[in-house]
C-alpha cells in the first residue's frame, strides 16, 4: 500500500525546519506494518498513484488543503483522503466531501487504524470502532469518541530522518521533540489547547535523538518542545548523559523556556553543557503591561521577565523573547509599554526577538470568546484571514508584511481601541522596525 503525505504550509510561513509529523508517521507505520505500507511525501504531479493521501494543516492553510483534496479526488476517486492537524481537531464540521475522514488529535495510532480499515476492504461499519475520527454518513457529521493519548510517549519509535549525511555536513539545522504539550494554559496558545496536558519522552529517548542528529553532522539543533525544561530532573539527566557520551562539541542547541525557570540551577546546568551554554534560549514575554499579562494568562510579571533577560545576559547565554500586541481591549499606551521594553532591551537580546499581532486560532480561549461575541462566523469564515501574523518566519520586511496583511484582510480583534492602520503606523515608525 502506498500513502502520500502532505503537510500544507503557505509560502509566507515556511521556515527552515520541516514538519516532524512525516518522520513520526513513517517510523510508526514501519513498526506496525513493516514493508506492507510505504509512506512518502506526496508530490502534486503524481497524486493519482496513492491508495491513501494524508493531509495536515493548521487553520490558516485550510483553503489550500481543501484544494489539494479536491484535486486528489479528481485524479483518483478511489483514493482515501484523510485530513489531520489542529484545524479539524477543533472544527471537523468544516471538512468538505473531498475529505473521507478527519483525524482529531494525536495521529499515529488513529492513522494506523485507518490504514487497517482500508486494507480490510473499507467496510463502513469498521469506522465506528476507530476513536478520534470524524466523517460524514448520509449527510450527517459523525464524531467518534476521543483518542486516548499515547502513554508512555517512548512507545513511539524514533522519528525517521530524511536528512542525509551530505546534507547535514553543510551545517544544516534540525529539529526534535522531547515532549508533547505544555503545563501552561495561555488564552491564545493552540499548542497547549491541542495537547491538553504535557507528556515527556525519557531522558534516554531524548539523548538518542540528539545523538542521531549529531552523527548525521547537524550543527544546530532546535528542540521544539513548548517547555523543554518543564521536568527539571529530566533536564539535568539529559545534559549529564550527553556529557558522559562526549557529545559536547560541534553543535549548539536552541530551546524554549518560561521566565520562572531561569534561575541559578538552570544557569548552572546550561553552563555545564557547551551546546546549551553556546546555544540559544527563547521565552515568551508577550507584553510589558501587567493588565495584559493577566488577561493572556501568562502567570508571570513584568519584573520577572526583566530579571530573566538580565540573568541570561549576565551569564553570557544568548537570550531571545517573543511578543504580541493587539489583545482585545489593549490601549495604545499599553502597546507602547511593550515597544519601549523591547527597545530598551535590544542590546541584551542576543538571540533576538520576535513580534506578532495577536491571531486567534481555533481551540483557544481567545478564539472561542471572539466566536461567542459574533466577531467570527465559523460557517462563513475565510481561513486565509488567519495568514500573515508571524513575521519572524520567512520575514519579507515590515512594509511587505503589512501589505500582505492588508491583502489577506488578516483578522484583527482590537479595531475598537487601536485601529489596525494606526498599529501599522506605530510599527513602521518605532525602533523595532529598524
Amino acid at each position: 500500500m502506498l500513502i502520500g503525505y502532505a503537510h500544507i504550509v503557505s509560502k509566507h510561513d515556511i521556515s527552515n525546519i520541516p514538519s516532524m509529523a512525516f518522520g513520526y508517521f513513517k517510523s510508526y507505520f514501519d513498526k506496525v506494518f513493516g514493508d506492507k505500507v510505504v509512506i512518502e511525501r506526496a508530490q502534486s504531479y503524481n497524486l493519482h498513484k496513492y491508495d491513501i493521501v494524508g493531509i495536515s494543516c493548521i487553520s490558516q492553510d485550510f483553503n489550500m488543503a481543501k484544494q489539494m483534496a479536491h484535486v486528489v479526488k479528481q485524479v483518483n476517486p478511489n483514493s482515501l483522503v484523510i485530513i489531520g492537524g489542529q484545524h479539524v481537531t477543533w472544527l471537523p464540521e468544516t471538512i468538505t466531501p473531498d475529505f473521507d475522514i478527519a483525524v482529531r488529535g494525536e495521529g499515529e495510532q488513529t492513522f494506523s487504524e485507518i490504514i487497517s480499515y482500508h486494507m480490510n476492504g473499507r467496510r463502513e461499519s469498521d469506522l465506528t470502532g476507530i476513536d478520534g475520527i470524524s466523517f460524514y454518513r448520509d449527510g450527517q457529521l459523525v464524531n467518534n469518541g476521543p483518542r486516548k493519548l499515547i502513554r508512555p510517549l517512548d512507545l513511539l519509535p524514533l522519528p525517521y530522518r530524511e536528512e542525509t549525511s551530505e546534507h547535514m555536513a553543510k551545517g544544516a539545522c534540525a529539529a526534535l521533540f522531547t515532549s508533547r504539550g505544555c503545563p501552561y494554559k495561555c488564552a491564545f496558545c493552540s499548542s497547549s489547547a491541542f495537547w491538553n496536558s504535557i507528556r515527556f519522552h525519557s531522558a534516554d529517548y531524548a539523548v538518542s535523538q540528539i545523538e542521531q542528529l549529531v552523527k548525521l553532522g547537524c550543527t544546530r539543533i532546535t528542540i521544539m518542545d513548548d517547555l523543554f525544561v518543564a521536568d527539571k530532573k529530566r533536564f539535568a539527566q539529559i545534559t549529564e548523559k550527553l556529557n558522559s557520551k562526549g557529545l559536547t562539541e560541534g553543535y549548539i542547541i536552541a530551546i524554549q523556556v518560561a521566565c520562572d525557570y531561569i534561575n541559578d540551577e538552570f544557569i548552572r546546568i546550561m553552563k555545564s553543557f557547551p551546546p546549551l551554554a553556546n546555544g540559544e534560549v527563547n521565552f515568551a514575554v508577550e507584553s510589558a503591561c501587567p493588565r495584559i499579562l493577566k488577561l493572556i494568562g501568562k502567570g508571570n510579571t513584568v519584573e520577572e521577565n526583566q530579571a530573566a533577560v538580565d540573568r541570561l545576559y549576565e551569564a553570557g547565554i544568548k537570550g531571545g523573547t517573543s511578543w504580541m500586541v493587539g489583545w482585545p481591549g489593549e490601549t495604545e499606551e499599553e502597546m507602547m509599554m511593550s515597544f519601549n521594553w523591547i527597545t530598551k532591551n535590544i542590546p541584551k537580546l542576543q538571540y533576538g526577538w520576535s513580534f506578532n499581532i495577536l491571531m486567534p486560532l481555533p481551540g483557544t480561549k481567545v478564539w472561542n470568546d471572539a466566536v461567542a461575541e459574533g466577531k467570527i462566523d465559523v460557517k462563513n469564515f475565510d481561513w486565509n484571514r488567519l495568514r500573515i501574523w508571524a513575521p519572524q518566519m520567512n520575514f519579507p520586511g515590515w512594509e511587505e508584511w503589512i501589505n500582505l496583511r492588508r491583502m489577506n484582510n488578516t483578522l484583527y480583534l482590537n479595531e475598537e481601541n487601536v485601529p489596525i492602520e494606526k498599529l501599522y503606523s506605530i510599527i513602521s515608525t518605532s525602533k523595532i522596525s529598524d
